[in-house]
């Protein structure tokens, strides 16, 4: 099995192909194997920068799911972003010291970043970052670190 990015979404079918051969956003039923929910770790944690003090993820179950493979391989503790009757919040122990980092399956507003963003300065600690498999802002966000950008749908 090759680690090459790009094939790791396609295998977890967070990515696909139509029949032209353009990727799109796929069903995520690869997420379904542990081994390719263990690939999608060690992506997504070789690219997040070292000397993070914890991971924090949005509610999807790819987001659960990457959070807890990387957490677990990195050893950092998990904070959930959720929103709640319209209000941000931060779930979980908040380190004493050291950076946040944002980490999600598929970045499709840049709210979340916000949220992130102000989550953080909310509860004092500082965000280190966001990562992304997959992106579709358009334009792309410079905050965002993106393994895949994909084009906004076309009408």
């Amino acid at each position: 099995m090759s680690d090459d990015p790009l094939e790791v979404l396609l295998a977890s079918r967070i990515l696909a192909r139509d029949a032209s051969g353009e990727l799109g956003l796929g069903d995520q039923d690869g997420l379904l194997a542990p081994a390719e929910v263990d690939r999608l770790g060690r992506l997504a944690g070789e690219l997040i920068p070292p000397g993070i003090a914890g991971i924090v993820i949005g509610e999807s179950r790819l987001d659960a799911l990457l959070g807890y493979a990387v957490g677990r391989s990195r050893g950092l503790p998990i904070l959930l972003l959720r929103d709640h009757e319209g209000i941000a919040e931060l779930r979980g122990e908040v380190p004493e010291a050291g950076a946040l980092y944002l980490l999600t399956g598929v970045l499709e507003s840049s709210r979340m970043l916000d949220e992130f963003e102000g989550l953080c300065r909310r509860v004092g600690a500082s965000g280190a970052g966001a990562l992304a498999l997959v992106s579709t802002l358009s334009p792309p966000d410079p905050r965002v670190r993106a393994v895949v950008q994909l084009p906004v749908d076309r009408p």
